[in-house]
């Protein structure tokens, strides 16, 4: 019979650590980033950082997790984010049409809550025209 495979082994003064601390301590960062995907962040959409846009994304619907990494990765911000249209969101990874518009629907929001006026899609969008 063979054990079940583990990385991890039995340290008498601390209980069980693993053999790459650093692989610990990078998976505790994630994690951490990942916990706070559920808040909206502060204040103007539009002075939003790249990483408080991919977080924001993730936390409209448990379906657009998987879109965070593809706004981040293309270094979408703030500025950037409230003036995408649908085919940027295409470019983005975001398929379906309802997906899209939802998510340009919750730009609206967030850009409304902060009292920001500004907010409205280019005037290629054809949602707007």
């Amino acid at each position: 019979r063979i054990p079940p495979y583990s990385p991890r082994r039995k340290d008498s003064s601390s209980g069980l650590k693993s053999d790459n601390r650093a692989a610990d301590e990078a998976d505790e960062k994630e994690n951490e980033r990942m916990s706070s995907d559920n808040a909206m962040p502060e204040g103007d959409p539009r002075e939003w950082t790249g990483p408080q846009v991919g977080n924001w994304v993730g936390s409209v619907a448990p379906a657009y997790k998987k879109f965070r990494t593809a706004f981040e990765e293309n270094g979408v911000d703030g500025p950037t984010l409230v003036e995408l249209d649908e085919e940027d969101l295409k470019e983005l990874g975001l398929t379906k049409g309802f997906q899209r518009r939802r998510l340009l629907r919750e730009i609206g929001k967030a850009c409304q809550s902060a009292g920001v006026d500004a907010w409205g899609p280019p005037a290629r969008s054809p949602l707007y025209s």
